[in-house]
């Protein structure tokens, strides 16, 4: 049996099955974004081995979209060059690897991902370890002349206790949303429970729906809930009245 075991992304397809020690390639991918534009057409992104062993890896690009419920849609792409595709690193060693694009600034930012992805060795070694492969991916994107970031709540609803907050960006560039906090507010607009959820991109022209389960609290005395976007474009904030039906508790 090969004893090298493919884990993507932290997966191992044979996991509870053997019982072996493990053994995980250690590298580092700086910088952690790439923004491609009408003035910058290639950036040089460095791929470190910071582990012990010499390492091979592959580069690879796919086109990066989002739903309301999933954060990772991805589908080949020519679109951005990245070279080497294929190189290997002594112990220590880093490489440049150059991201590149011919494609011109549209009226929306196109959004991608690019993938560092550790290679089994060419020759086992002999020694029983399972080898647990790790695969990175850093956003990349082609920009726009004139961006604009605008997030909107453009849904705020209570359901048996958890709020459901749906945030759309309207704007034609990303927004990296640090934060999502709501408040259940009763009689007088005092605060009945207060909670939040981390964020992640949000791309342009996308909605995500973020499920914010409230703490304990006596749910047929909250009237409204107000809601704050963090994000590193700005803060945005809305409130909505509760419906009495809402509350099932």
């Amino acid at each position: 049996m090969n004893r090298t075991l493919l884990a993507t992304l932290g997966l191992c397809a044979l996991c509870g099955l053997v019982s072996l020690p493990a053994r995980a390639g250690q590298f580092s991918v700086s910088p952690m974004k790439v923004e491609l534009g009408e003035r910058t057409k290639s950036v040089l992104v460095t791929l470190r081995n910071t582990g012990t062993e010499a390492t091979r890896f592959q580069a690879s690009v796919f086109r990066w979209d989002q739903s309301a419920e999933s954060d990772m849609q991805l589908a080949p792409t020519d679109d951005l060059l990245v070279y080497p595709t294929l190189l290997t690193l002594a112990p220590g060693e880093a490489r440049k690897v150059r991201i590149g694009t011919t494609k011109g600034p549209g009226p929306t930012e196109s959004a991608y991902r690019v993938f560092f992805e550790e290679l089994p060795p060419l020759e086992e070694d002999g020694s029983a370890v399972v080898r647990m492969l790790t695969r990175v991916s850093i956003p990349a994107f082609v920009g726009v002349k004139r961006p604009s970031a605008t997030a909107t709540v453009t849904g705020l609803a209570l359901d048996d206790g958890v709020a459901q907050v749906d945030l759309t960006n309207e704007g034609n560039t990303h927004l990296k949303v640090e934060q999502v906090e709501v408040s259940a507010l009763g009689a007088g607009g005092v605060a009945i429970a207060t909670a939040s959820a981390r964020g992640w991109y949000l791309l342009a022209g996308r909605e995500r729906l973020f499920d914010i389960e409230l703490p304990e609290h006596d749910c047929t005395a909250v009237r409204r809930l107000t809601a704050l976007v963090v994000t590193d474009e700005g803060e945005w904030t809305a409130n909505e009245a509760v419906d009495p039906g809402a509350c099932r508790r």
